[in-house]
């Protein structure tokens, strides 16, 4: 019942962790249009440092957030599903790699880039992260009413394995007390002769 606990606790932690992580790509997403624009409209050391920042956190996160939904059957389709022939992975991917071309590249491409990033994170992309924001709170809910299941079960065998040491040691007792109590009657009748006699021969 113990173990059972702690399971459904860490579980319960790694859920919460990639539900905010997964959110925090929304953020990230907006954060990275809105530099890359700055950085096209007015560039910068501080603006292009900002986005490199916010894209190199923007792709780690993807990373392992897309490592997780390959693993999980009920994230699969979120982040691999083809809608219109793309997907939150190629978006994801597409996005950042503007990004960067935003950050680093020449001026005529980053105009260019600066389109693709309008294009996808005003909505796809955005629609796409909210989707898997859904898909990973499903999971975890998924996960807590299995792990709440198998937390009763345990608790049950715990009580039943308590109840059946209680039963077994409780029976030993009785043996023990019985077989010391059980004296047999011959034993006893020849202690009373043996007292009767004594006592005949003091009168």
């Amino acid at each position: 019942s113990h173990t059972a606990s702690v399971m459904a606790l860490n579980a319960s932690h790694t859920d919460a962790s990639v539900i905010n992580e997964s959110g925090r790509q929304r953020m990230l997403s907006q954060r990275i249009l809105y530099l890359a624009d700055q950085q096209v409209e007015d560039p910068s050391d501080a603006t292009r440092d900002a986005l490199v920042t916010a894209t190199s956190q923007f792709t780690s996160s993807h990373e392992t957030l897309r490592a997780v939904a390959s693993k999980a059957p009920g994230l699969v389709n979120a982040y691999f599903a083809q809608t219109d022939g793309e997907s939150l992975d190629s978006h994801a991917t597409a996005y950042a790699r503007d990004a960067v071309i935003v950050a680093n590249g020449e001026p005529a491409e980053k105009a260019e880039a600066l389109q693709g990033l309008v294009a996808l994170g005003s909505g796809p992309l955005l629609d796409d992260l909210e989707t898997a924001v859904g898909a990973h709170e499903a999971t975890a809910e998924r996960n807590s009413s299995r792990l709440k299941t198998f937390e009763a079960a345990s608790l049950a065998v715990a009580v039943a394995l308590l109840l059946f040491e209680a039963l077994f040691i409780a029976r030993l007792s009785l043996r023990f007390c019985a077989r010391v109590l059980d004296i047999p009657k011959t034993t006893l009748a020849r202690r009373r002769d043996a007292l009767l006699a004594y006592l005949r021969a003091d009168l």
